[in-house]
């Protein structure tokens, strides 16, 4: 019995792993979606099976997710430009950052574009990795 507790031990008694992610990207690019989509996928036991109606994110929104001995914190900051100057207020409190672009309004691209070279701009001394998700 002492072999497989020890094994036990490894996969079960590991301390909690935190993580944070803020998710940015313009309005209706699928952000709130895909953190819904986490929520569901990574093993939260109530989450709704059935994805509802996602609104527009006003300011900010924060899940987290647990997945055996990970935490995720999600940080889904609203797209709209008036509220875009806050995206940096949660640079250095992040591991990451998402980048979600709707890939199918090419007519955003070149603002898109420029608003990820800021991004990357602002994030270069803190070396944040930055995912970028090609959403729709």
């Amino acid at each position: 019995m002492g072999i497989f507790q020890s094994i036990a031990e490894l996969f079960y008694s590991r301390p909690q792993v935190q993580f944070s992610l803020s998710i940015i990207g313009f309005h209706d690019a699928g952000k709130t979606t895909i953190v819904e989509k986490m929520k569901l996928t990574g093993g939260d036991k109530n989450a709704e099976p059935e994805m509802m109606a996602t609104t527009p994110t006003i300011g900010c929104n924060m899940e987290e997710i647990h997945v055996n001995n990970l935490s995720i914190k999600m940080w889904d900051l609203s797209g709209q430009e008036k509220l875009r100057k806050t995206w940096k207020i949660y640079y250095e409190a992040v591991n990451g950052i998402i980048f979600v672009i709707d890939a199918s309004n090419k007519d955003a691209m070149p603002d898109v574009r420029d608003t990820l070279h800021q991004v990357i701009t602002e994030t270069a001394d803190l070396k944040l990795p930055i995912l970028i998700f090609a959403n729709k």
